[in-house]
């Protein structure tokens, strides 16, 4: 009987991992579709980068830095030409705007052996804390000066190739594996640490009972519903206090443990869908700002 189940579990991750090379087939498959030259290019918005300057170009060494500026030149991009990126806060009402930033790039370790060895002189280690007691090392040109940023129209000339057949079929497997929450056990089954928390599990249990948030933001206005929460103060002494749905829903930006709580506690399952929703997208901003 035990052997019956490990020879049916064994199966089980064989059907997924078949499923998750399947996938990447695909995947591959619309990567390199390529892309197919427009008849009438048009401009979108505006990019900026590097250039040598033009008193360092005519000197002896142009020659030099012209060569080292693919390894470090960087380009970004905008609808307008200023380059203007907003503040967080406020002045007296009025949005205020900063002049964006841009660097040279910054190397780390690992990509710094495919700089030529004649460059390497010209740098400098630097590094940066990004997570408490660690820091992450790079190198950094030294002479900055010598480069100036370009600012010039940023004309689309070529589109991705798009299959439809190929798209449709993506998108029934994707379908298929969220419908059926097989993601965490293709990772499960790939014996590597997967990346899914309770919190995408949660909303995936909750998606047949999708309903458009602000229906649901209502509903729960109306419901009047009060949770019970139990925290702990600084001495360490647990205490209770209640949460209804307007500070649930304050609390959602600023205390996720709170939030967590209150839907470990809550009884209402209207109340479970608006918390993960908001969760989820919380939990996709955080993604999307630190790439």
């Amino acid at each position: 009987m035990r052997r019956r189940k490990q020879d049916s579990k064994k199966q089980r991750e064989k059907e997924l991992l078949k499923l998750d090379r399947l996938r990447n087939e695909l995947w591959e498959k619309q990567r390199n579709l390529g892309y197919e030259k427009l008849e009438e290019p048009y401009q979108r918005g505006y990019k900026r980068y590097f250039v040598v300057r033009e008193d360092v170009a005519r000197s002896k060494y142009g020659h030099f830095y012209e060569e080292l500026l693919p390894y470090i030149n960087t380009v970004e991009y905008s609808l307008n030409a200023e380059f203007k990126t907003r503040k967080c806060r406020r002045k007296k009402g009025k949005k205020q705007y900063t002049l964006k930033r841009q660097y040279l790039h910054q190397i780390i370790h690992y990509d710094f052996n495919k700089v030529p060895s004649k460059f390497h002189k010209h740098f400098v280690e630097r590094r940066k804390k990004y997570y408490r007691n660690h820091y992450c090392k790079y190198l950094v040109f030294k002479e900055a000066w010598r480069y100036r940023l370009v600012i010039e129209p940023n004309i689309i000339t070529h589109k991705r190739i798009i299959d439809s057949k190929l798209e449709s079929d993506i998108q029934k497997l994707d379908n298929y594996i969220d419908k059926q929450l097989l993601n965490v056990k293709i990772s499960k089954a790939k014996s590597t640490k997967h990346n899914y928390h309770y919190w995408d599990y949660h909303e995936l249990k909750f998606r047949e009972k999708q309903i458009p948030i602000r229906k649901l933001r209502q509903q729960l206005y109306e419901e009047k519903i009060e949770t019970k929460v139990i925290k702990m103060d600084s001495r360490g002494c647990p205490f209770s206090f209640y949460l209804n749905t307007y500070i649930i829903l304050h609390l959602l930006h600023h205390n996720r443990r709170s939030t967590a709580a209150a839907i470990a506690n809550s009884n209402s399952a209207i109340l479970r869908i608006v918390l993960v929703e908001y969760i989820n997208q919380s939990n996709q901003d955080t993604r999307a700002r630190a790439s």
